[in-house]
């Protein structure tokens, strides 16, 4: 694999005031791959793969760097070495729609764009096609997935539905619209007390400790008072267990009972906000398709602003790790 890592960029710390960390970017990195020569034969019973590993839309930390791409993953280790995942060696489908790492079990989980399920460990894949199955009508497209001890919350355009990753089935279906209808849900975290959905009606929440998660009587909505205003959420998110919620273009911290503004610049569109190493990461652009990468600190204080024309064009996700910053990048 390492035939191909000249063409993942990396950006060296230079003079440029804008580039503080290492970055390594994850978008249009295997256009050409040379570790396969394009007229050599294919054994009979063999495949080969030609797949764009393009267009990069979110990247997540697990034993390795996992990157999605719009139709398969690959990862980075320690030491720089590349893996690719598709149909062609353990996959079961391709067109990936979201992805996330569960600590408790060192797995990744990867939701396709059909609602089929993969579960990644150690090269070894197991598959839930219970969603995908399903003759439960309505949106199942799986938005993000949020995973917590040994389960993954996979944020569909239904509800959420909880996946037990120990024994690879689908657990729980919460369906948290009004009077008990399908809702989108954009978002899912839980900061110790509370779960909190960013849905399509708003932010809701319910005690963690609730005897029944899946009845919508027990989530409240809190849009619509304590300077949160109505109307669709499109994410939420905990770091150091305080929460922030991205609405629109700008990104609320919740203090006590209120919301209070803590970012927005109405010359930037914030693509997607993520938490790492006691950072946020927010990735935007501008009117004239520049992108660049933020990195705040917990008290709002912008420590680095990374732009660079040539390498950032539309960042659609990006973590800290090691003091590196990794940007995939459409």
């Amino acid at each position: 694999m390492q035939q191909w890592l000249p063409y993942l960029h990396i950006l060296i710390r230079n003079k440029t005031a804008y580039l503080k960390p290492v970055l390594l970017f994850l978008s249009t990195i295997i256009f050409h791959l040379p570790s396969v020569s394009q007229n050599a034969l294919v054994p009979i019973g063999y495949w080969r793969e030609h797949l764009n590993y393009q267009s990069a839309q979110q990247v997540v930390k697990g034993d390795k760097i996992y990157c999605a791409t719009t139709n398969n993953v690959f990862s980075v280790d320690a030491d720089n070495n590349a893996e690719r995942y598709s149909k062609v060696n353990g996959l079961n489908d391709f067109g990936v729609s979201a992805i996330a790492w569960d600590d408790a079990t060192q797995q990744l989980v990867i939701a396709y764009t059909n609602s089929n399920i993969d579960v990644l460990k150690n090269g070894t894949v197991k598959n839930i096609s219970d969603v995908k199955r399903s003759t439960v009508t309505g949106n199942k497209t799986i938005n993000s997935i949020y995973c917590s001890g040994g389960f993954a919350y996979l944020c569909s355009g239904l509800g959420v539905i909880v996946i037990n990753l120990t024994k690879y089935e689908v657990k729980d279906t919460w369906l948290i619209g009004n009077n008990g209808n399908q809702i989108g849900i954009n978002g899912l975290v839980n900061d110790g007390s509370f779960w909190y959905a960013a849905t399509d009606e708003g932010l809701k929440k319910v005690n963690i400790n609730a005897a029944n998660l899946s009845n919508y009587i027990n989530w409240l909505n809190v849009s619509g008072s304590n300077s949160l205003s109505n109307g669709s959420v499109r994410n939420i998110i905990v770091l150091n267990s305080k929460i922030f919620a991205l609405k629109n273009d700008s990104l609320l911290a919740l203090n006590g009972a209120n919301w209070n503004l803590f970012y927005n610049d109405a010359n930037w569109q914030i693509t997607s906000v993520t938490a790492s190493e006691n950072k946020l990461l927010v990735c935007q652009k501008s009117a004239a398709n520049i992108g660049r990468v933020l990195q705040i600190n917990s008290s709002g204080i912008i420590e680095k602003t990374l732009v660079n024309a040539t390498y950032i064009s539309l960042p659609k996700q990006a973590i800290a790790d090691a003091g590196n910053v990794w940007i995939a990048d459409a």
